[in-house]
């Protein structure tokens, strides 16, 4: 006589999509100190060449890393590869954006000032972001800025590739400039 068993699973398992597990963050920080999660994101750009690997996109860093504080300015940094790169990461402030030190701070590695974000770019920050509220660092109620939102770059280009991406995204806050600059 043969007898078939079949196990059955007690619980039911739902496949979440992991945001942050594809996304590649090169870098580490050290920290002093939990901040709260942030309520806004601001988008700049660091100027200059972008970088399409790994080694050329380190060697961009080092433009935006200060040396009289051994410190960056910004907690992310996107390269044209898609990658990720630290800078204070999701616990150090954004020292950037004067008023806004416990908000998050996301920077495209090049200038597009007279050039689209390339795709790559703009999905690797929205997964970043994404990956952040899942993780706690950003809060679900968040909103988008750019450098041009603030008053104080109103006599620079107003519109520039990073704009025209990130206007369009449904969380951008299109409130008018900021005043505090």
């Amino acid at each position: 006589m043969l007898f078939l068993v079949f196990i059955l699973p007690l619980t039911t398992v739902i496949a979440l999509e992991d945001s942050c597990k594809n996304l590649q963050i090169y870098g580490s920080t050290d920290i002093e100190g939990v901040k709260p999660p942030a309520g806004r994101v601001f988008f700049s750009q660091t100027g200059g060449s972008s970088c399409l690997d790994h080694y050329a996109c380190y060697n961009r860093l080092g433009f935006s890393y200060t040396a009289t504080s051994k410190k960056y300015w910004d907690n992310f940094f996107i390269g044209g590869n898609g990658k990720v790169y630290t800078g204070t990461g999701w616990e150090g402030k954004n020292l950037r954006y004067n008023g806004f030190e416990y908000d998050l701070s996301i920077v495209f590695i090049g200038d597009f000032s007279d050039k689209p974000l390339p795709k790559i770019m703009a999905d690797t920050a929205k997964q970043l972001i994404e990956c952040g509220k899942d993780e706690d660092y950003i809060q679900h109620y968040y909103s988008i800025y750019t450098a041009n939102d603030f008053e104080c770059n109103l006599n620079e280009v107003l519109v520039n590739g990073i704009d025209e991406e990130v206007q369009s995204w449904p969380r951008y806050a299109a409130g008018g400039p900021i005043n505090n600059c």
